[in-house]
């Protein structure tokens, strides 16, 4: 790592948790972004078929984690690339 990015990583990245990512200087991802307990126990399968229905909690967590990287990939590349970044999914406020 850069020392910037090792610096980051010391401050922002709390012990014990994976994954931590860093988004362009400008949002922190720390950690799971949904319940890994959603997905215990479910086969490839089944959590293949989970994720069909937009409604499970399944396809909420994991797709509302995407959503979330997504539009915080798309604020840093002011909106680029358009056919990605005007699609509603990637219109979140990521904090």
């Amino acid at each position: 790592m850069t020392p910037d990015q090792a610096s980051n990583f010391s401050v922002f990245n709390l012990p014990g948790n994976v994954p931590f990512v860093d988004i362009g200087n400008q949002y922190t991802m720390v950690g799971a972004q949904y319940s890994p307990s959603t997905i215990l126990g479910l086969s490839w399968n089944q959590t293949s078929d989970q994720m069909k229905d937009p409604t499970s909690a399944v396809a909420k967590g994991i797709d509302g984690s995407a959503n979330i990287l997504v539009s915080a990939i798309c604020r840093i590349t002011n909106q680029t690339p358009s056919s990605v970044c005007n699609q509603t999914y990637a219109k979140l406020s990521p904090t």
